[in-house]
């Protein structure tokens, strides 16, 4: 496949692409507000994104290069993805487009110009669907399938999400001829080997066994709207009530009904980082007295902490927790904040009200209006076509697991897509907030997804 014309014909396509972007865009600053992080081995991290940096810095200290270097990755990996379809789909236009809408997308652009991890993730997630297609089409696919398993581990820390794309390794079952069995292995040990290995490196360095200290951090501040007082005279008792009271007004607000998510989803995407930074965090550092602490013991003291009371809170509010998840999970799929300027508007006069005075300042509120704009009637065609896009890729996985046994291998170009947007988004909105920019991560998957959609509407561009 690297060796064809067919490659190289849609890498320079891909390449070309972002050449165009960058005429009509200025180029971003390089350091995004969570660049420092990946430089300066926060604990919070995982290591794959800084072990890339750290191999950009080697030879090009001022990372000056690196927007290049990640849009070449990225020209690579559609390629790579692209071709791996091309064997199934016999029309050579569709595959120039599928390159070229995959490319053309201005925030693509300006993730791969920055220094933030989606980029790389975008672009493993491409090589990982493009090696599972070549598996299922394969005859001797070992070491696709081994590959699958290193890809899924780099993805994981490149990004902690890519924790989602466990779920791929059952359904690749369903589509392999024979040695289910030993292909799982294939999959699973090279996957686990790397895990480990990046574990006790964590362990050596930071004393945390894991790829990174970061989860109980997140789903506190995911679960901080529904935390309830308690009685009780512990640590964690007095935590749980101050952080109640403290943001009362904002857990007085959420809707009861599911029917209205996108309110229940505004309140908590936009209360997230302030809830968690400005109310949880230094109530749990002045209950521990840990104001002095060094960096590492705080993160790895809220991490703990956050864990227990993030479950206690599930466990007492169970109902509230599930709607958390589910007005997330939709405000991945639907990307609420491209809206209309009048709901962006309506919304920023509701944050900055008197009902949330001591919690929402003039900032915050200002803050909701740098959401993308558009008109009434794009909203309307974008929440219409993601509604096709959700309904389908959800039809996908049930027909997958009904019919596993006799399933059509051409299937498999949509059903993994689907599988790995929904387990994205889902693990996304079981931990934190569920923003756009955790959404767009998705994006090549979205693509693959469409044209699977057009391509077997169109049955005769199948080989």
């Amino acid at each position: 496949m690297l060796t064809s014309r067919l490659f190289y014909a849609y890498f320079l396509l891909s390449a070309l692409s972002f050449a165009a972007l960058g005429v009509f865009i200025d180029p971003p600053s390089l350091m995004a507000p969570d660049s420092s992080t990946y430089l300066n081995g926060d604990i919070r991290r995982t290591i794959g994104y800084p072990i890339f940096l750290s191999i950009v810095g080697f030879f090009n200290n001022s990372y000056s290069l690196l927007p290049y270097i990640q849009g070449l990755i990225y020209a690579f990996s559609v390629s790579f993805l692209v071709c791996s379809y091309s064997r199934v789909i016999d029309n050579r236009f569709f595959c120039c487009l599928f390159v070229a809408v995959i490319s053309l997308n201005p925030i693509v652009w300006i993730y791969n110009s920055q220094m933030l991890a989606e980029s790389l993730f975008m672009s493993l997630t491409m090589v990982c669907l493009g090696l599972i297609i070549n598996a299922i089409y394969n005859k001797d696919n070992k070491n696709d399938l081994v590959m699958i398993g290193v890809t899924i581990a780099l993805l994981i820390l490149v990004k902690p999400v890519g924790y989602a794309y466990f779920s791929i390794v059952l359904f690749i079952l369903f589509f392999l001829d024979s040695k289910k069995i030993s292909s799982f292995f294939q999959i699973l040990i090279p996957l686990l080997l790397i895990l480990l290995l990046a574990s006790f490196k964590n362990y050596y360095s930071h004393g945390v066994f894991a790829t990174q200290v970061f989860g109980g951090y997140n789903l506190l501040g995911q679960v901080v709207p529904i935390i309830v007082e308690v009685d009780g005279e512990d640590n964690q008792s007095k935590i749980q009530t101050k952080i109640s009271q403290s943001t009362a007004s904002l857990t007085n607000e959420l809707p009861s009904d599911l029917y209205s998510w996108r309110k229940h989803f505004f309140l908590t995407a936009f209360s997230y980082n302030k809830g968690l930074g400005e109310h949880a965090t230094p109530i749990i550092f002045n209950v521990y007295g840990m104001e002095n602490a060094s960096l590492i013991e705080k993160l790895k003291l809220l991490n703990s902490i956050g864990w227990d009371i993030s479950i206690t809170a599930i466990l007492n509010n169970p109902s509230g927790y599930s709607k958390l998840v589910f007005a997330n999970f939709l405000g991945l799929w639907y990307l609420p904040t491209v809206t209309s300027r009048v709901e962006l508007t309506e919304l920023k006069e509701y944050l900055c009200s008197d009902i949330f005075v001591g919690f929402f300042e003039k900032e915050d509120c200002n803050g909701v209006l740098q959401g993308v704009q558009i008109s009434e009637t794009f909203v309307f065609i974008k929440n219409f076509v993601f509604t096709i896009l959700l309904l389908t890729s959800l039809a996908l996985i049930a027909f997958s697991l009904l019919k596993f046994l006799s399933i059509k291998k051409v299937y498999a170009l949509g059903l993994f897509p689907a599988l790995m947007i929904n387990s994205h988004h889902l693990l996304v909105s079981l931990l934190e907030a569920g923003l756009s920019r955790y959404a767009l991560s998705t994006w090549p998957l979205l693509v693959a997804l469409v044209f699977f959609i057009l391509i077997f509407l169109l049955k005769k561009t199948f080989k």
